[in-house]
């Protein structure tokens, strides 16, 4: 068996997109050169209780945009302690600033929030909003995730819509990640448990013969074997994958996942 393909390598890259939208957002605030620098520098050493003490002082002893710049300084650093009620407390206000950059960051920090929260609904709103109101890689990024949130709650046509407009303005920006991410999640058909991967055909198929019976009892019809080409820099062989059901979300396939107690993993179908 040669492993189960874990899609890590999307999995893996989807961490460092939240982290480069985070990091977008706060490079935001530190590069205005208002008295919110210090708060900024502060977050950016992991120092997020002192940058979140920092900000509300500035925030306490300052107006106009350099308010609203540390109010923004205070929820990121709140979010960063998982302090979420004081996050979302210190970011909902400033969704209707009159500075689309505050209101834009503030709506894809809190869209990110609930996305970390499992309200992907409303996740998806707030970000496509950071992305109307945002430009470049901020935008092509806040799109991407509001993408992976209609997709995790099934709204497939309103994912691709969004996979396609990250796709565009990552292109557009020279954000290969994104680029990439996008367009691969428009190949994505929706989601299956994958059991295994095989260099024999024999051995795939004695799997899928181990797995039948439940699979079946669980509804989730006969086990496939799916061959897949693999390529390891420039040598190139054929897997055999086997893989059950066939499931609209990744919330369903892991479901089914679990019950079927194969030790598989769910990764996405292409088209």
């Amino acid at each position: 068996m040669v492993g189960n393909g874990r899609s890590g390598g999307l999995m893996g890259l989807r961490v460092l997109l939240a982290a480069a939208l985070w990091a977008v957002v706060i490079t935001g605030c530190s590069s205005a050169g208002r008295s919110g620098g210090e708060s900024a520098a502060l977050f950016r050493e992991g120092r997020y209780a002192a940058a979140y003490q920092s900000a509300v002082a500035t925030y306490e002893s300052s107006s106009g945009p350099a308010k609203d710049e540390a109010a923004l300084l205070a929820g990121l650093s709140a979010h960063a302690m998982k302090d979420y009620t004081q996050a979302e407390r210190w970011l909902r206000p400033l969704r209707f600033n009159a500075n689309p950059e505050i209101s834009g960051r503030a709506s894809a920090a809190l869209g990110l929030i609930a996305q970390e929260q499992d309200r992907h609904e409303e996740a998806a709103r707030l970000l496509v909003a950071a992305g109307e109101k945002l430009h470049g890689e901020e935008s092509a990024r806040a799109y991407l995730f509001a993408a992976e949130n209609y997709q995790a709650v099934g709204r497939t046509e309103s994912a691709k819509l969004y996979y396609g407009m990250a796709k565009s303005r990552g292109t557009q920006t020279s954000d290969t990640e994104v680029e990439q991410v996008a367009k691969a999640r428009l190949g994505v058909a929706g989601y299956t448990v994958q059991i295994g991967a095989f260099a024999s055909r024999a051995n795939a198929d004695q799997a899928a013969a181990k797995v039948r019976a439940r699979a079946v009892e669980l509804g989730l019809g006969e086990p496939r074997v799916v061959p897949r080409i693999d390529r390891t820099g420039a040598a190139t062989r054929t897997l055999y994958a086997v893989q059950v059901g066939d499931f609209p979300t990744r919330q369903q396939a892991e479901a089914s996942n679990a019950r079927l107690g194969a030790g598989g993993v769910v990764v996405a179908r292409t088209t």
